[in-house]
């Protein structure tokens, strides 16, 4: 997908390594049945770009959470 005008700056090797990571574990955790989500688009009035990757997985614990 292709979003005309939006611009990402940074090291190209990270970024898909965080994104590969986060959606990997989407799909290692998320049953079968489940579903994966991936949301791509720019924020209104500017020129960034959100990706947004969910699924219908267990979750991280609550105990983890403050790690994040």
């Amino acid at each position: 997908m292709m979003i005309l005008g939006a611009r990402s700056w940074g090291d190209g090797d990270r970024l898909q390594q965080a994104f590969w990571n986060v959606l990997s574990n989407a799909i290692k955790f998320t049953p079968n049945g489940g579903q994966v989500t991936i949301n791509l688009g720019q924020v209104a009035a500017t020129s960034r770009v959100q990706a947004q990757i969910t699924d219908t997985g267990k979750g991280i614990s609550s105990e983890f959470c403050p790690m994040f």
